[in-house]
């Protein structure tokens, strides 16, 4: 389910040219993140998230899947959510991902999931972690990890 609302929201032409937008401000004359500046664009879209996607959780009893876009209008969403939609920005504009499923130790199910992006794009030769539900930089990770695993979007 994830994975299909990823790809499916990379390809809406609202969401690419907002993620576009994101990245392509100007700083006098130049762009204010340089081309092929791939940790700066993706430090940028992170930080919009932050900024405008609040963490809330789902309805009780309740497992509930939002678009990226319909993430973006409410403005909340849960873990799943919120990689969902950083997923669906960061493939729009040509980053490879995957997700990262967590079950924190003392958990009996696996009870987070979060985004991890490839850079440099065309042949990634490291893996950034990225969790917009909590206020830590890119490339931070849940501590508390009893096991993960990671999967192609």
């Amino acid at each position: 389910v994830l994975r299909k609302l990823a790809r499916e929201g990379a390809h809406d032409p609202m969401l690419r040219a907002m993620t576009a937008r994101l990245i392509s401000a100007k700083c006098r004359q130049n762009w204010c993140i340089a081309e092929r500046d791939y940790a700066g664009e993706v430090k940028a879209v992170f930080g919009a998230i932050r900024r405008h996607v609040r963490y809330v959780r789902d309805t009780e009893g309740a497992d509930l899947y939002q678009t990226p876009m319909r993430t973006l209008q409410i403005g909340a969403g849960d873990c799943d959510d919120h990689s969902s939609l950083l997923a669906a920005m960061l493939i729009s504009i040509g980053y490879p991902v995957r997700y990262r499923v967590i079950r924190s130790r003392g958990a009996h199910d696996w009870n987070h999931i979060y985004v991890l992006v490839g850079l440099p794009p065309g042949e990634p030769d490291r893996w950034i972690p990225l969790d917009t539900t909590v206020a830590r930089p890119p490339g931070w990770q849940a501590p508390d990890v009893a096991a993960r695993r990671d999967f192609p979007v």
